[in-house]
Order: structure tokens, then C-alpha cells, then sequence
């Protein structure tokens, strides 16, 4: 199996633009609402109550577990989290990655794959996040969604080298790089603790990668086997 380039530029599968899609919706309505086309003066602030109202948090955690209450706003989070990111340029990368990285992986998983993928890596790399950082920090941003997508990639990437029987190191150079600029993004934008949900989100979607890609757990054992 060869594996994908990676580019945003050709045409993407549709589970790539259900997750993008929604990301620029929010974004495209926070800078309408920032330069006033919409939304009257209130709308200007429309970015600072998006994060409040669809954020994640470990506080919000911390409270369910002490209270043992689940009710559907809690849930609605893990998922409504990665539509809202603090400033355009955080917004670019992630749709940018998510487009490319999202392509490349859906010419190998079938797109419901690559949605499960993505979206069990920002579920699973929230509950990370609150686990790790019970304060009061919100969590926004689809990088946790990007990085499982990293970890499907370098899931294709491992099996191609397990094939040519290459080093296998060379699977998570890509990893090396995505983390680089992870933490270029956090550096300029101040993104604080999310770093813990990025990691978490790789390693889910490593893992979720095992299960969903074509063949499953089987082929990814009888690779081994071979190797």
C-alpha cells in the first residue's frame, strides 16, 4: 500500500467536510460579528461567549464526577469544542491539517472511519485533558481531532514500512513534526494546557486506527506476523 501525500488542495471525501465545514462556519460568524456585518455591537464578543458556552473543561468534569450528574450539555461539549478556536490563525492550521491530513487518511479508511477517528480522538483527548487539568481551564480547538488523524496517518505509515521492512522509526517522523509545530501554534497564540488533549488525541487515533482501518485488528496482526 502506498501511502497518500498529504495536500489540501484536491478534492476532500465528505467526512472530511462534515468535520471542516462547521469549524469554518463559527469562524466566518465571529469575523462577520468582529467587523459588524452581523450581530449588532453584542457580536463582537460573540468568540468569547462561544468558548464559554460549547468549551470543555476540567472543572465541568470535576463537577460531574462529584455530583454524579450527566446531563446532555455536558456531553454536547465533547463534541461542540473543536468548532471554537481563539483567533483565525489557530482556526487556519487546524483546517488546513484537518483537510490534509483528512484526505490522505480517507484514500486508505472509509470516510465513517476517518469520523470516528477524529471524533473519538477529541472525545477521548477532552476527558485526557479534564483527567489531567481539573482547573477551570477551557478547552477549545480541533487540534485533539488533528492529532488523531496524525496518529491514523502514522498508522499507514507503519504498515507501508512494515512492508518494505524499513526502520520504523521513520513512521513517527511525521509525529516529530506535527508536535513542532504544536508547539509554534501554543508559543504564538497561548493555547495554555492542550497540549495534554493533543497527545491523548494521537494516541487514540493510533489506536481507534487498529480497529476501523480496512481489515482491522486481523490485518494489522497477521502484518506483524510477516514482519
Amino acid at each position: 500500500m502506498d501511502t497518500p501525500s498529504i495536500s489540501p488542495l484536491n478534492p476532500l471525501p465528505w467526512a472530511v467536510w462534515l468535520l471542516i465545514l462547521p469549524i469554518i462556519g463559527a469562524e466566518s460568524a465571529f469575523l462577520a460579528g468582529q467587523v459588524g456585518l452581523v450581530g449588532g455591537p453584542e457580536a463582537i464578543g460573540w468568540r468569547v461567549l462561544a468558548v464559554q458556552r460549547l468549551g470543555f473543561s476540567g472543572a465541568l468534569m470535576e463537577y460531574v464526577l462529584e455530583t454524579r450528574r450527566l446531563l446532555p450539555a455536558h456531553l454536547w461539549r465533547l463534541a461542540s469544542y473543536p468548532l471554537v478556536h481563539l483567533a483565525p490563525l489557530q482556526t487556519l492550521f487546524a483546517v488546513v491539517l484537518i483537510a490534509a491530513l483528512g484526505r490522505a487518511v480517507g484514500q486508505v479508511f472509509h470516510g465513517a472511519a476517518v469520523l470516528v477517528v477524529a471524533i473519538g480522538a477529541s472525545v477521548g483527548g477532552a476527558l485526557v485533558y479534564g483527567a489531567i487539568f481539573p482547573e477551570p481551564y477551557w478547552l477549545v480547538g480541533g487540534y485533539p481531532a488533528v492529532f488523531g488523524l496524525v496518529g491514523a496517518y502514522t498508522f499507514m505509515l507503519w504498515n507501508d514500512i512494515l512492508a518494505s521492512k524499513a526502520p520504523r522509526a521513520q513512521a513517527f517522523a511525521l509525529v516529530g513534526v506535527l508536535l513542532g509545530l504544536r508547539v509554534l501554534v501554543g508559543l504564538t497564540l497561548g493555547t495554555g494546557h492542550d497540549w495534554a488533549a493533543d497527545l491523548a488525541g494521537f494516541g487514540i487515533g493510533l489506536g481507534l486506527s487498529f480497529l476501523v482501518s480496512p481489515g482491522g485488528w486481523r490485518a494489522a496482526v497477521d502484518r506483524l506476523r510477516q514482519r
